[in-house]
């Protein structure tokens, strides 16, 4: 919360904020098990995932406005951490397939990360 505080201290009226995080009903977190070690490799030890809706409240409380949430992405964003080698051709399709999930709404808020929008009031 103080760091959404101090972004609003300084930002100009109707200024925006951006932030993206990993979702805490994200599927692939069914997984997270069997990454582990790689996990805590690339992610620091009090980092967790976040729900949306609760920051979007959280930006709320803070006097940012026009709150919106976009889901990112299923598979792109984990695997590119867990294997960060991975063969580049397999990246269209599994782009592909992470739209295809993103257009349905039952789907979609299981997406691994989401993007917070949200706009200080212009007054």
């Amino acid at each position: 919360m103080e760091l959404l505080e101090r972004c609003s201290a300084i930002l100009r009226p109707g200024g925006i904020i951006l932030s993206e995080d990993p979702s805490a009903h994200r599927i692939i977190g069914l997984f997270k098990a069997l990454f582990r070690a790689q996990y805590r490799k690339y992610h620091s030890p009090d980092e967790h995932e976040l729900d949306a809706g609760e920051l979007a409240n959280v930006y709320a409380t803070v006097t940012f406005r026009s709150t919106a949430i976009y889901y990112s992405d299923f598979f792109l964003g984990p695997l590119s951490w867990m294997f960060p080698k991975w063969p580049a051709p397999l990246v269209r399709p599994l782009s592909a397939l992470d739209s295809m999930l993103l257009a349905v709404p039952g789907l979609r808020s299981l997406a691994s990360e989401f993007l917070v929008v949200a706009r200080k009031p212009a007054t």
